[in-house]
């Protein structure tokens, strides 16, 4: 029930139905069931947190890397006489590493809204497991 690929409503009737079977230790089970749902979210979370550090290192290494690669390109536009061939190349190289940047600045919005996702999924079942116990 604390998969994020089950629907929300599938897995507030799995804690219906496991309430249901629970019988005079209803309390108990519930109260297990969802110290084990919050684990198992908060890993998720947590793995995804260290995800998005592990991400934003990458744009922040990839940014410097695209700060270089501008003076480099200014550097050789600047000499005279200009080598063409070196001022493409690192044209090239710039565009396609900003290009990547950009895709990956984009999708990071997405790769954001996990957490919170996360934390409205546990809310949910946290609502459905206190219900079950009353």
């Amino acid at each position: 029930m604390a998969a994020r690929r089950t629907p929300i409503e599938e897995a507030q009737k799995l804690v219906d139905d496991f309430a249901a079977a629970a019988g005079e230790t209803r309390k108990q089970r519930l109260t297990a069931l969802f110290a084990g749902v919050y684990e198992q979210l908060e890993a998720e979370r947590r793995e995804v947190l260290d995800g998005l550090e592990r991400y934003g290192a990458k744009q922040r290494r990839l940014a410097e890397k695209l700060r270089e690669e501008t003076q480099a390109l200014r550097a050789e536009q600047d000499k005279t006489p200009q080598d063409a061939q070196r001022v493409k190349q690192a044209s090239e190289a710039l565009q396609w590493d900003l290009r990547v940047f950009d895709e990956r600045r984009q999708a990071l919005s997405y790769v954001c809204e996990t957490p919170a996702l996360i934390e409205q999924r546990l809310g949910a079942l946290a609502r459905s497991i206190e219900a079950a116990i009353d």
